[in-house]
């Protein structure tokens, strides 16, 4: 049946979201999208995590959702429902306020890129494929994985994904926006998120808010500049040694509003 679980890596702070059917390319029915947006929930809440990496079993990202339950669990208004979990999957993946990166392997189509796209960074391995094949299965891709695709890659390259159901390698998904970069395998990529997880967490949570909503830029500029974050990256650059930044959940907690973290006058 396969499942969906996660684990940290405590001396880096990397939380791995991992999709664990290799016999099915990863490919999610509804329990397991249910479970997805479960555990993206448990990670966001975790204190520990300062990156989260979400990737697949087998040498696969995500093969996209299981067709061979369409036949009930995607008929009618039961179309609707499931939907609804397979978004919810998504909408779990980008409430996480510390970065996430999708590290793709091998397939990731349909429902696979919308579960990347909801990701702040898409690594593709040299053995990525990426494609969103509605049009050769007669199904109608869901609203929110449409919009996440034309927010990503624009309307017009959209539509030539949508339309004619082609599938893409690592470069050229680069090329148009699908994916950030390309990576040799899992290994590579995966070293580039530990270098994130040692950058600082109330920069990159703070980031993502106003990406989020511009208008609270001037507000979370001034917390950012008060707090003990921005003191010791000038010490460190000073001193010339790597900054010691505060956890991600100490980062929240002064974005938040909270006591406790914030630069001694």
């Amino acid at each position: 049946m396969g499942w969906v679980h996660a684990s940290i890596d405590a001396p880096t702070g990397v939380a791995s979201i991992v999709l664990d059917r290799p016999e099915r390319r990863n490919a999610l029915n509804l329990t397991l999208w249910r479970r997805l947006a479960e555990v993206a929930r448990e990670v966001a809440a975790d204190p520990a995590v300062r990156v989260v990496v979400i990737e697949g079993a087998g040498g696969h990202f995500c093969a996209g959702a299981d067709v061979s339950e369409f036949g009930d669990a995607r008929v009618g208004e039961a179309t609707l429902t499931y939907d609804a979990a397979t978004e919810a999957a998504a909408a779990a993946i980008e409430a996480i306020s510390v970065p996430t990166v999708a590290l793709v392997e091998g397939a990731c189509l349909g429902g696979g890129v919308s579960i990347a796209l909801a990701a702040d960074v898409v690594l593709a391995a040299a053995s990525a494929r990426f494609g969103v094949p509605a049009a050769s299965l007669g199904t109608l891709y869901p609203e929110g994985a449409l919009g996440r695709l034309v927010r990503r890659v624009g309307d017009r390259r959209a539509r030539w994904l949508l339309l004619g159901a082609e599938r893409i390698g690592a470069v050229e998904a680069v090329t148009i926006g699908l994916a950030e970069r390309v990576v040799d395998d899992r290994a590579s990529g995966y070293e580039l998120v530990v270098q994130m997880a040692t950058l600082s967490s109330m920069t990159q949570q703070a980031t993502k808010r106003v990406l989020a909503d511009q208008r609270v830029h001037g507000e979370l500029a001034r917390i950012v500049f008060a707090a003990q974050d921005y003191a010791e990256g000038r010490r460190a650059f000073g001193e010339r040694r790597a900054p010691r930044f505060m956890s991600s959940w100490e980062a929240r907690r002064a974005l938040e509003g909270g006591s406790g973290s914030l630069e001694d006058p």
